[in-house]
Protein backbone atom coordinates (compact mmCIF):
# COMPACT_ATOMS: atom_id res chain seq x y z
CA UNK A 1 0.00 0.00 0.00
CA UNK A 2 1.08 3.89 -1.01
CA UNK A 3 1.53 4.73 3.04
CA UNK A 4 3.46 7.06 2.19
CA UNK A 5 1.34 9.14 -0.01
CA UNK A 6 -1.22 8.83 2.15
CA UNK A 7 0.93 10.17 4.87
CA UNK A 8 2.01 13.16 2.51
CA UNK A 9 -1.85 13.97 1.66
CA UNK A 10 -2.71 13.94 5.27
CA UNK A 11 0.40 15.72 6.39
CA UNK A 12 -0.51 18.49 3.65
CA UNK A 13 -4.37 18.64 4.83
CA UNK A 14 -3.00 19.18 8.30
CA UNK A 15 -0.93 22.14 7.13
CA UNK A 16 -3.50 23.73 5.03
CA UNK A 17 -5.68 23.73 8.21
CA UNK A 18 -3.44 25.08 10.49
CA UNK A 19 -3.44 28.04 7.46
CA UNK A 20 -6.87 28.63 7.40
CA UNK A 21 -7.00 28.56 11.27
CA UNK A 22 -4.46 31.00 12.15
CA UNK A 23 -5.17 33.37 8.60
CA UNK A 24 -8.73 33.62 10.01
CA UNK A 25 -7.57 35.01 13.55
CA UNK A 26 -4.98 37.12 11.63
CA UNK A 27 -7.14 39.01 9.38
CA UNK A 28 -10.16 39.27 11.58
CA UNK A 29 -8.82 39.37 15.20
CA UNK A 30 -10.52 36.53 16.49
CA UNK A 31 -10.08 32.89 16.87
CA UNK A 32 -12.34 30.89 15.05
CA UNK A 33 -15.36 30.66 17.32
CA UNK A 34 -14.96 32.84 19.74
CA UNK A 35 -16.52 35.78 20.14
CA UNK A 36 -13.40 37.94 22.41
CA UNK A 37 -10.67 39.68 19.95
CA UNK A 38 -7.12 38.59 20.02
CA UNK A 39 -4.31 40.20 21.76
CA UNK A 40 -1.29 42.34 19.12
CA UNK A 41 1.27 39.09 20.65
CA UNK A 42 -1.67 36.08 19.11
CA UNK A 43 -2.07 37.85 15.87
CA UNK A 44 1.56 38.23 15.52
CA UNK A 45 2.49 34.55 16.08
CA UNK A 46 -0.48 33.32 13.80
CA UNK A 47 0.99 35.48 11.15
CA UNK A 48 4.06 33.90 11.28
CA UNK A 49 3.27 30.75 11.77
CA UNK A 50 0.84 30.82 8.47
CA UNK A 51 3.83 32.51 6.77
CA UNK A 52 6.06 29.03 8.04
CA UNK A 53 3.02 26.90 7.43
CA UNK A 54 2.97 28.31 3.40
CA UNK A 55 6.29 27.51 3.44
CA UNK A 56 6.09 24.12 4.92
CA UNK A 57 3.37 23.20 2.04
CA UNK A 58 5.21 24.49 -0.24
CA UNK A 59 8.57 22.17 0.45
CA UNK A 60 5.90 19.39 0.51
CA UNK A 61 4.22 19.99 -2.67
CA UNK A 62 7.49 20.25 -4.53
CA UNK A 63 9.61 17.35 -2.90
CA UNK A 64 6.71 15.18 -2.48
CA UNK A 65 6.46 12.33 0.06
CA UNK A 66 10.06 11.65 2.67
CA UNK A 67 11.34 8.66 3.27
CA UNK A 68 9.92 8.87 7.18
CA UNK A 69 6.89 9.01 5.61
CA UNK A 70 6.25 5.32 4.46
CA UNK A 71 5.97 3.79 7.58
CA UNK A 72 2.14 2.78 8.18
CA UNK A 73 2.14 4.10 11.89
CA UNK A 74 2.92 7.50 10.75
CA UNK A 75 -0.25 7.04 8.67
CA UNK A 76 -2.10 6.42 11.62
CA UNK A 77 -0.37 9.31 13.80
CA UNK A 78 -0.89 11.67 11.21
CA UNK A 79 -4.54 10.67 10.19
CA UNK A 80 -5.42 11.04 14.20
CA UNK A 81 -3.41 14.43 14.24
CA UNK A 82 -5.95 15.20 10.98
CA UNK A 83 -9.27 14.55 13.48
CA UNK A 84 -8.06 16.29 15.96
CA UNK A 85 -7.16 19.56 14.12
CA UNK A 86 -10.64 19.85 12.78
CA UNK A 87 -11.95 19.89 15.97
CA UNK A 88 -12.33 24.16 16.21
CA UNK A 89 -14.51 23.40 12.69
CA UNK A 90 -16.96 20.34 14.13
CA UNK A 91 -17.25 22.53 17.34
CA UNK A 92 -18.53 25.52 15.33
CA UNK A 93 -21.28 23.57 13.22
CA UNK A 94 -22.27 21.46 16.58
CA UNK A 95 -23.05 25.02 17.90
CA UNK A 96 -24.80 26.59 14.86
CA UNK A 97 -26.93 23.44 14.02
CA UNK A 98 -27.59 24.01 18.19
CA UNK A 99 -28.58 27.56 18.09
CA UNK A 100 -30.31 26.63 14.45
CA UNK A 101 -32.40 23.69 16.28
CA UNK A 102 -33.22 25.85 19.17
CA UNK A 103 -34.42 28.94 17.62
CA UNK A 104 -37.32 26.38 15.57
CA UNK A 105 -37.95 25.30 18.39
CA UNK A 106 -38.75 28.85 19.79
CA UNK A 107 -40.56 29.67 17.17
CA UNK A 108 -42.57 26.94 16.71
CA UNK A 109 -44.13 27.29 20.06
CA UNK A 110 -45.01 30.66 19.23
CA UNK A 111 -43.03 32.26 21.86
Amino acid sequence: MAWGTITWVLWLLLLCNFIVLFGIETLTGHRPGRPEPSSWRSRLVSALSCMLLIAGVAYGVRRGPQSWMHDPVMTLLFAGLVLVSFWPWLTLLRGRHRNRRMDGAMTSRGT
